[in-house]
Formats: structure tokens, sequence, C-alpha cells
């Protein structure tokens, strides 16, 4: 599974400043985890430094934000957003949660991350690729439970 998605509308005579990101998807139950923000909800996972893949990106991201290593994970796809000066670009994935350590972050960042009721996060998201990342999720293990 690897779809491709575009959200808000592009504009050929507007330049751009493009945004690689890495984000994850894990639930417990009906719980997902999210990052509480003052804007809204978001997935955790961030920015790919230069170089990085977005495999590398979303488990780095996931042990400085959360603490958790990651023990797998699989693609769900991608997500292009245009908002305002931004083409955000968001490679997301379902992942399993492995061995929880303390967040390694250091660059100030500030939002607690928390288990959420899934359709309290899906309310509450504030870029519409992470909320169809969630959905696409939800999906996905819907359709391999099904074909068990």
């Amino acid at each position: 599974m690897n779809k491709e998605i575009t959200f808000g509308d592009f504009n050929p005579e507007h330049s751009y400043q493009e945004r690689e990101g890495a984000y994850g998807i894990v639930f417990q139950g009906n719980l997902v985890l999210i990052e509480k923000a003052q804007l809204g909800y978001f997935l955790p996972g961030g920015g790919l430094e230069e170089g990085e893949t977005p495999e590398a990106a979303l488990q780095r991201e996931f042990k400085e934000e959360t603490g958790y290593e990651l023990v797998s994970y699989t693609k769900l796809g991608t997500g292009v957003e245009y908002r305002e000066e931004l083409k955000k670009i968001g490679h997301f994935y379902l992942v399993e949660l492995g061995e929880k350590g303390q967040p390694t972050y250091d660059d100030g960042h500030v939002f607690p991350v928390e288990w959420t009721a899934y359709d309290a996060a899906l309310d509450g998201m504030h870029l519409a690729s992470q909320k169809w990342a969630i959905l696409e999720a939800l999906d996905f293990l819907q359709a391999t439970q099904a074909s068990i």
C-alpha cells in the first residue's frame, strides 16, 4: 500500500518552500498517539535532514519526540499539502512500537505526546494529510484483519 494524495490548491504561479517529513501512526486499542499543540493535533514525526531517507527520519523523530524505538513500520502513502507558502510532503507509516526510553529532542520541542481516542484525534488534526493518514491506517488494519 503506497497511495499518494494532494490537499490544498496548487497555484502554478506561486513559489512554494518544500518541506518533506515522515510521520507515524500507532494505535493502542481505540487510541492513537498524537502530539498536542496550540494549533491542534499532529502525528509524531518531522522533517527530513539533509541526505536522510524518510524511514531514517521516522525512526529518529519517533525516538526524539516519544522516546520509543520502532520495531517495524509499513508505508501507507504520501500526502502533499499546499498551505500558504509551503508544499508539505508527508510520508506516512503504520508503526509498531518497541522499547520506551526518554525522548531525546534538544530543539526546545514542547508539545506533549499523548494517547487520544482516534475519533477525537481525527476531529482535532491540524493537517488534512495527517487526518487522511490515520484513516488510511484504520482501513489498512481492517483489510489485513479481514484477510487473516
